[in-house]
């Protein structure tokens, strides 16, 4: 799936106690929605964090950067 980085809702920051957020992450990346999934997802919002000094990742951004993680056989 293509994100439009232009698209003001792609710039947004990722509200990780939010479920809905989640799933949209989750289906942008290609991957079932699971509670597996959604736990890995906020694991790696927190590794997203941790490498960028405290700053919560907008959708684009989690999204470009868990989607291989999710999907190992592209990473």
């Amino acid at each position: 799936m293509t994100i439009d980085r232009n698209d003001p809702r792609s710039q947004q920051p990722v509200d990780l106690s939010d479920p809905s957020a989640l799933d949209r992450v989750l289906t942008a990346c290609e991957v079932e929605l699971s509670n597996e999934h959604r736990k890995q997802l906020r694991r790696f919002a927190l590794e997203y964090d941790e490498i960028n000094d405290g700053k919560v990742p907008t959708f684009a951004e989690l999204v470009t950067f868990a989607r291989p993680r999710l999907l190992p056989s592209e990473g």
